[in-house]
């Protein structure tokens, strides 16, 4: 269930649902989709970064994190 670098993200959730449906307890996963669903329903959607929107730039707490493979995957992150 590993991402491929081209992989859009709409796939890898389906693969996680997939996943998901699977290898949980029907009752446990009923009931992490309600709870995700609520958590949609009273999103405050106009405080999410939106396209466009700016940054301070954020650093890591130790060279070790910055070093490591995570930032690799996370541009955003600026090294140390």
């Amino acid at each position: 269930m590993s991402a491929q670098p081209n992989e859009s993200i709409r796939q890898i959730l389906a693969d996680l649902h997939a996943h998901r449906l699977k290898t949980m307890d029907p009752a446990a996963l009923k009931i992490n989709i309600d709870q995700r669903q609520t958590l949609v329903d009273t999103a405050n959607y106009d405080g999410f970064v939106k396209a466009g929107d700016g940054s301070n730039p954020l650093f890591c707490r130790t060279s070790r994190v910055a070093n490591s493979a995570w930032t690799a995957c996370w541009p955003m992150v600026r090294r140390c």
